[in-house]
């Protein structure tokens, strides 16, 4: 398991649980910073870095910075992916608070739960941010 393979299976759930959303993933070499999925429905356009820490957390400060501005402006969250040791979790996590993301989880699930995680998204676009 890593990151990729996580990434693949969140995208897959999300195309399927939000019919009528578009969801696009986004990694090549030319968009460093660029978070990778972005989820278009009910007019709102957000932006989801997806990280799995195993155990911790790594991120690059292009990303951070990234992350931090498209929250700003609009809405873009990570979704952190932890295995330590037995343990298995998801976390959504505001990027002001990535460095101590533990501490600062505004949503999270004891399993790796992608079809939690679209229905954060949803409600996410439902709320309007």
């Amino acid at each position: 398991m890593n990151e990729s393979t996580i990434k693949s299976a969140l995208v897959k759930t999300l195309r399927l649980a939000l019919p009528g959303f578009v969801v696009i993933r986004h990694e090549d070499r030319f968009t460093a910073g660029v978070p990778d999925i972005s989820v278009t429905g009910h007019g709102l356009t957000s932006w989801w870095e997806v990280k799995f820490a195993n155990p911790r957390l790594h991120s690059r400060d292009v990303q951070r910075l990234t992350a931090l501005r498209l929250a700003s402006a609009g809405v873009c969250f990570y979704v952190v992916y932890q295995l330590e040791d037995d343990m298995r979790r998801v976390a959504v996590v505001h990027p002001h608070w990535i460095e101590d993301w533990e501490s600062h989880v505004a949503w999270g699930a004891t399993i790796f739960a992608h079809q939690h995680v679209a229905t954060f998204v949803r409600q996410t676009h439902l709320r309007g941010r």
